[in-house]
């Protein structure tokens, strides 16, 4: 900064620009400047302290002015007090520079009160990534704000890489539940790297059973899940955490026997609602599907009988089909199981319709059952109408398949 520059190499210059200026707001900040720069021994806005001789400790150039404080107490006193909140702040930006423990002192010992909340909010700027273990002992002294979650957030991502079981302990203990469900979420995946997840689990059990200690607990199974899937489900599956499953069985599965077994084990059990299993038989398909075809055909019929089943197979087709259209429809020409023949056939409707129509609306002829027939006839007359209407007309004319009535029905719409 200019000013304090100035004052240093010619004090009296300096003064007598300063009443010389013509704007009073420039002139009343410029006022504060010297009063500050006076206070603090010159320590300026973004000041850096000199490296200190070699073999020598680092010294903060305020630290003989606030060395108790008592004694900051009594170099306030010299001050306005509009003018306290800013000199602490300096105080602490100069001695964070060389040590946070001592500035993270310096702002314990200050009266509780707006200047000490400043400076709390001031070290938390930097703590949080720097030191992050002074942050967290801080963190209980902050005045209310609006950033407490995000510096929790903080707070607690640098602070388990630093110090996994510290970092536990602290996120445990916070007074909150609010506040211990956001560390917590931050700081378990990470646990799982060093500590055994059912050692984690057997603390966060120990925790009060509220929203944080579910929303952990959650967290911990989606993580561990990508270390054992199988032991991971296993733990969900007993202790009724069916919502995570859907987290667990979403990214980058494959049909390795490691998830099978586990996906079995989450379609034959009890508690799983019908909902949560239909949409982990479907995302697994899909998955399966685009790294093996064949896999996910066989987990597919592998799964209980019912719409489980019968939607796997139908996403497992689809998904093979925009693939390689022609495999697909050979699979199903030749497939001989006739309780999910129209189902596969369905499947191949949904993975063809954008690539050719005309086999897509053969296919969807062939199902019998009546209901999926007419949704599959859904999906294939939509986009057909609107691309190529006298294409579909004649499809329909030479249908033979159709009933009269289903005939007319489609028909109706076209213009």
């Amino acid at each position: 900064m200019v000013l304090p520059a100035f004052l240093k190499s010619d004090r009296e210059a300096a003064l007598a620009w300063i009443e010389n200026l013509t704007n009073p707001a420039a002139r009343a900040t410029a006022r504060r400047e010297v009063a500050l720069a006076e206070a603090t021994g010159g320590i300026t806005h973004g000041h850096q302290p000199p490296p200190p001789p070699p073999g020598q400790a680092p010294q903060s150039a305020t630290a003989s002015i606030a060395s108790t404080p008592e004694a900051l107490a009594d170099h306030l006193k010299s001050y306005p007090e509009a003018l306290h909140g800013k000199i602490v702040s300096r105080f602490e930006q100069d001695q964070y520079a060389t040590n946070p423990k001592e500035a993270a002192a310096l702002i314990l010992s200050l009266p509780k009160g707006p200047h000490q909340g400043q400076a709390l909010e001031t070290f938390m700027m930097r703590g949080t990534e720097d030191d992050p273990a002074t942050a967290a002992e801080l963190f209980n002294h902050l005045p209310p704000s609006p950033k407490y979650l995000r510096w929790i957030e903080q707070i607690s991502r640098s602070f388990v890489k630093a110090d996994p079981k510290a970092a536990f302990e602290w996120a445990q203990e916070l007074p909150r539940e609010g506040y211990r469900r956001e560390a917590l979420k931050q700081v378990t995946p990470e646990l799982t790297r060093t500590l055994d997840p059912t050692d984690i689990l057997t603390q966060l059990q120990s925790l009060p059973q509220d929203h944080a200690q579910e929303a952990a607990t959650s967290t911990l199974l989606e993580a561990w899940s990508n270390l054992d899937l199988k032991e991971a489900t296993t733990t969900a599956l007993d202790l009724g955490h069916h919502r995570v499953l859907r987290g667990m069985f979403t990214y980058g599965r494959k049909p390795t026997d490691e998830v099978i077994d586990a996906h079995q084990a989450v379609m034959e059990a009890a508690n799983v609602p019908q909902e949560d299993q239909l949409s982990i038989a479907t995302t697994l398909a899909k998955q399966f599907a685009a790294s093996d075809a064949e896999g996910s055909l066989e987990c597919s019929q592998s799964l209980p009988q019912g719409a489980i089943q019968q939607t796997a197979l139908q996403t497992s087709i689809s998904q093979w089909a925009q693939a390689d259209a022609a495999a697909a429809s050979r699979y199903v020409s030749e497939f001989d199981n006739a309780e999910l023949k129209d189902h596969a056939a369905a499947g191949l409707v949904t993975g063809t319709v954008e690539i050719d129509q005309e086999a897509s609306f053969r296919w969807a002829l062939t199902i019998s059952d009546e209901s999926l027939r007419a949704d599959a006839m859904t999906i294939v007359v939509r986009p057909w109408r609107g691309s190529d209407p006298e294409a579909l007309r004649a499809a329909l004319h030479s249908a033979t398949s159709l009933s009269s009535q289903e005939r007319t029905k489609w028909l109706e719409d076209l213009p």
